[in-house]
Parts: C-alpha cells; sequence; structure tokens
C-alpha cells in the first residue's frame, strides 16, 4: 500500500475555507487503487493522509484527475504551505488491517522519523517487538501501519485510536515503559510529531469500509 501524508499550514481565518474544499475529494471513491482518506488539524496544520493501492494507481490518479479537483476546489488560495510525502507501508501494527480501521476512529497520531541509516533495522526491529504489541494492548488502539519514504531513511507510524481520551491514557499509562525498551533515541535523529480529531466531512471512505 502506498501512503501519502499532507501537512498544510492554514492561518485561522482561511481553515473554514480550507475545511470546504477538502470537503470536495469525495470524487476520490471511484477511482480505481483508491483505499481511503482522512484528516483533520493540529493546531494550525491541516493533516491528511490519503491511502492507494500501489505507485502505478497513485500516479493514474495524479496525471488524470488530481488537478481537476485540486482547481475546482479552489484549494491552494487555502494554505500557506502544503508538504507532502509518499511512503510504501511495511507492516500493520495490529491484527485489523489499517485501512479497516479507518471508519472506526476518531483520533489520529503520526510519528515522522528520521532514522539513522545504520540503525533501520534495529528501528524497525523495535517497532514489531517493542512498539506493535505495546500498542495493541492500549485500549482504544483501532489499528496502524509503519511505512517507509520512497526518497529518504524516512518513516511514518500511523496508529488510530478511538477517540481522544484514548490516546492519551496509553502515553501515560504505557508509552513511557515502551519508550524506555525501544531505547528510540539510538535509533532516530529527528521525530515530528502530529495528534489530530479527525474531521468527519474530510473523510472519503470506500465502499467496503463503510
Amino acid at each position: 500500500m502506498l501512503i501519502k501524508s499532507i501537512i498544510c499550514k492554514v492561518s485561522d481565518e482561511k481553515k473554514e475555507l480550507f475545511s470546504a474544499a477538502q470537503e470536495q475529494w469525495g470524487e476520490l471513491n471511484a477511482l480505481d487503487g483508491f483505499y481511503g482518506q482522512i484528516g483533520g488539524w493540529d493546531e494550525s496544520e491541516a493533516c491528511i493522509v490519503s491511502l492507494w493501492e500501489n505507485m502505478k494507481m497513485y500516479q493514474s490518479f495524479m496525471n488524470e484527475s488530481h488537478d481537476k479537483i485540486f482547481n475546482d476546489n479552489n484549494q491552494e488560495s487555502t494554505y500557506t504551505s502544503c508538504e507532502t510525502e509518499l511512503y510504501q507501508s511495511l507492516f500493520d501494527m495490529s491484527e485489523t488491517p489499517f485501512v479497516e480501521a479507518l471508519a472506526h476512529s476518531s483520533f489520529l497520531r503520526i510519528a515522522i522519523c528520521d532514522v539513522k541509516q545504520e540503525s533501520e533495522k534495529q528501528f524497525l526491529h523495535m517497532q514489531e517487538t517493542v512498539w506493535n504489541p505495546g500498542m495493541e494492548r492500549a485500549e482504544g488502539m483501532m489499528g496502524g501501519v509503519v511505512g517507509r519514504s520512497l526518497s529518504s531513511n524516512r518513516y511514518i507510524v500511523l496508529s488510530l485510536w478511538k477517540d481522544e481520551a484514548a490516546h492519551r491514557h496509553y502515553v501515560k499509562e504505557i508509552f513511557p515503559q515502551l519508550l524506555h525498551t525501544a531505547n528510540l533515541s539510538q535509533q532516530v535523529l529527528h521525530i515530528e510529531g502530529k495528534q489530530t480529531t479527525l474531521v468527519n466531512s474530510w473523510a472519503v471512505l470506500p465502499v467496503h469500509c463503510k
């Protein structure tokens, strides 16, 4: 699965306009290879995740459909900057596939990790043996996925939660011990985290996910 992260900085006075434009992406649902799109706010940033079967399907969308939707909703005028990155999914973090969890979650945690080149194997080993089972134990953790950037040693860790309270409980009660065990600082150069309550009207979910 191909994961696209989209982080847009939006001024307070443009938030409503951006949100209205983001609601206009429903046409994605008719495209071959589209797996889902969700998003919400982390203060002044709009955080969006789009999922595709593979690069071929995604590239077909970019070549044939993206510009029309983007221009029709005039979204470019609603943000001050927009950063995107593509990741190849490596593994789900729980028994429930990430795509299946989209429709049952209201909170998204995004961790973007720049990993030392010599530590990639260790980072992934800790993700599979420490973080995944630890997070799966957390009540209200609905699903997650780990992906690697197509252009660098950057990894994305996405976790979906029943609500913000469930994630907050995990951070307080479970996260500290996992962090100590995984010794993350030895593997990672930089981590950027986003937390967002998902906006229902932004979600574009394939029929089988609803």
